[in-house]
């Protein structure tokens, strides 16, 4: 018999969570909601296999699906579902292909800029012009989809060049494969129909400044995972299934909650164990930038952040509970094999407008660009910034905010000390996800002040 909370399994009603409690042959089934019996036809692999590619499709480009249907009731996703549900598969064939220049990201009745073209420079840098003004109330918002990454840059308000033309730059991962081209006019009130510009190959190029926030990835759904029947049978529970916990005792199978509320305080040895970890994290966030490439290898499937907790966390953390403390000299923000800058010399350039850190080194020559990171201990924030390594590379200079060097500042007493990481990197990879080669992290203090 399976028991809840010492109730009978009869007492449950027919549905309970993500599961399905029925009879059959005089026992007791246990089933995952969504399981029919019914035989899979064609017609429903086809129409499966339509519904995937389109969800996977408007994950990266979620932003400009929400812009492009804002003015219509209900959520934009599912009216982007329904408008693109037949339109965009025109033939159907054993294997289903979307055709993307007859999909549609945005509807209204505003009208379309004539002659609207897009063409890709040698640089990363993608142009679009028109013949004719559009409304002054009205904004561009361009998308470049990426098929191969799976990845969108969506820009819903493009600066203009001029009145006729307008720039926007690609990943510089993209480089060597192609990406497809969607504009649309969006106004306070009324949007335009999207605009399917083409197909274009991305030129490789080297490396230059991009804004990453306008780069959408797709989210990381898990796969569900389908369950037979008989595998649930009360007999044979185990498990976890949603919010629910099968198992077995005294002879019997037993349904409990998965997270089950605690009432009972934290031992000390609890408290010292999340008290630790709760900082190192909170260190580790806050340089994400550099811990995001310094720990992203090609033969790993661990998250970067993942990888930096199991490296930091035993070692960097000091003093006694409850007054820990972060080992700042003692932290790994990048590792890998490539040999580390040397001959590394930090001076303050000081001016009545700004104030920079000048860093002399020598760069190694197998890294492609320096990794620079520096901490602010008083108003917990980081400052990182990479720079392309030249032959003529020889110094870098930082310039540090305003907000760290002002009078009321924490960091204008004269003791104030900054906490400076370095590290090489190398690409070594950009499909199917950008990896690299890094060096380990060097650590240099500096003193804000002199």
């Amino acid at each position: 018999m399976a028991t809840i909370k010492n109730k009978k399994i009869s007492d449950f009603p027919k549905s309970t969570g993500p599961v399905r409690i029925s009879t059959w042959k005089n026992r007791v089934i246990i089933s995952a909601k969504g399981e029919t019996g019914f035989v899979s036809t064609p017609s429903r692999k086809f129409n499966a296999a339509r519904f995937s590619l389109l969800r996977k499709l408007f994950s990266p480009t979620r932003l400009f699906v929400k812009a492009g249907f804002a003015h219509f009731k209900g959520r934009p996703s599912d009216r982007a579902l329904k408008l693109n549900y037949r339109s965009a598969f025109p033939q159907r064939s054993s294997s289903v292909k979307l055709c993307f220049p007859n999909i549609v990201f945005s509807e209204g009745s505003l009208p379309i800029p004539s002659n609207l073209k897009a063409s890709a420079l040698s640089s990363n840098i993608i142009l679009f012009s028109w013949s004719d003004s559009f409304c002054a109330d009205a904004s561009l918002m361009v998308l470049l989809y990426n098929p191969e990454l799976n990845q969108a840059i969506v820009n819903l308000s493009l600066s203009l060049c001029d009145t006729h033309h307008a720039r926007l730059s690609y990943a510089p991962h993209w480089k060597g494969s192609s990406c497809h081209i969607y504009a649309a006019l969006h106004g306070k009130n009324d949007n335009s129909p999207s605009v399917y510009l083409g197909l274009f190959p991305l030129n490789p190029s080297s490396l230059s400044e991009f804004d990453n926030s306008s780069l959408f990835f797709a989210r990381k759904n898990r796969p569900y995972k389908r369950h037979q029947p008989e595998d649930f049978s009360v007999n044979g529970i185990s498990g976890k299934m949603g919010p629910l916990n099968f198992f077995t005792k005294k002879g019997g199978s037993v349904i409990v909650r998965a997270n089950p509320r605690r009432y009972t305080p934290q031992t000390l040895p609890e408290q010292q164990a999340c008290h630790r970890f709760k900082i190192v994290s909170h260190f580790l966030y806050t340089m994400h930038p550099f811990v995001k490439i310094g720990f992203n290898f090609s033969n790993s499937t661990t998250l970067p952040h993942n990888a930096a907790m199991r490296a930091n966390l035993s070692r960097v953390v000091g003093g006694s509970w409850p007054n820990y403390s972060i080992l700042f000299d003692k932290v790994i923000l990048s590792d890998g094999s490539l040999p580390s800058p040397t001959n590394v010399k930090t001076s303050l350039l000081l001016s009545p407008r700004e104030t920079s850190l000048l860093i002399s080194l020598s760069a190694p020559n197998k890294a492609d660009q320096i990794i620079v990171g520096l901490y602010n201990p008083y108003l917990d924030t980081a400052l990182i910034k990479s720079f392309i390594i030249s032959q003529s590379l020889t110094s870098l200079l930082l310039p540090l905010p305003l907000s760290w060097i002002h009078n009321d500042s924490p960091t204008s007493n004269n003791n104030a000390i900054f906490h400076l990481y370095l590290s090489s990197v190398s690409q070594h990879s950009s499909f199917p996800k950008p990896t690299f080669l890094s060096s380990p992290s060097l650590y240099f203090p500096v003193t804000l002040h002199p």
